[in-house]
């Protein structure tokens, strides 16, 4: 069974950053962050609805499961939705739903900018750099792309430790001249560093804890909206669908 080594905790200076970020909120963002409640859609509504049938002024969704090929209709309130999916579990109550509501902004500008789309309108080049934060955001906010993001900063800490092993020379004579009580010779500090990375390497897994994992969706965020926003950019519109009965 392969070991598993926590990844070292920054609880202290999240709760800067939080608070931080916090401070420099608008008076109306701040009552909102207050009130983020725990039901995170990771697809928006309001592309849900794209996809669903009005049925009693409220929009359904068809769910199909590969197991058994049964098909069942379910509010868009109840698709793609998880529970606390954003929160940050070591910051304040009032912190806690700082990412949930940066999401939740991206959302709120590229809303009317898509119905603008479907109506058949172009967008402003400001609108353009709107949607394309928006389309990056969804790109890492699925569980698919928060686990990539969540495995590179896994395997990110687990070559910086590689790498601080390998290089640390100094550091790993220290550790042994410590654990032996005697001045290690160059080849048991070359035999223990080379021990030590191969440990790193097959029998130690590095684990994100799950803030790490929430804050990391908006690590690369701002390098793929500008890959997107630099892309040509087609759209095309289809004959309205035939209202299902």
């Amino acid at each position: 069974m392969k070991s598993q080594v926590p990844q070292p905790e920054a609880a202290d200076a999240g709760q800067t950053d939080a608070a931080t970020a916090i401070a420099g909120l608008p008076p109306g963002l701040i009552n909102r962050l207050r009130n983020v409640g725990s039901r995170h859609h990771y697809v928006p509504r309001f592309l849900l609805n794209r996809f669903a049938i009005m049925r009693h002024g409220h929009h359904f969704i068809c769910e199909y499961h590969l197991a058994d090929g049964k098909i069942n209709s379910l509010s868009t309130a109840d698709v793609a939705v998880v529970k606390d999916y954003n929160t940050l579990k070591t910051q304040s109550k009032e912190e806690a739903g700082l990412i949930e509501l940066f999401f939740s902004l991206f959302e709120e500008q590229a809303a009317p900018i898509v119905n603008a789309l479907v109506a058949g309108g172009e967008p402003s080049l400001m609108e353009m750099g709107v949607l394309a934060n928006f389309v990056a955001a969804q790109q890492v906010r699925t569980p698919r792309g928060r686990g990539y993001a969540r495995f590179m900063m896994e395997e990110a800490r687990r070559m910086y430790m590689i790498n601080q092993v390998s290089s640390g020379h100094e550091q790993a004579r220290d550790h042994l001249r410590e654990t032996m009580g005697q001045e290690p010779s160059d080849e048991e500090v070359a035999q223990w560093q080379a021990d030590t990375v191969a440990i790193l390497e097959h029998d130690v897994r590095v684990v994100a804890n799950r803030d790490h994992e929430v804050v990391g969706q908006t690590i690369a965020l701002e390098k793929l909206a500008e890959a997107v926003f630099t892309k040509e950019v087609v759209v095309l519109h289809t004959p309205p669908a035939k209202a299902f009965r």
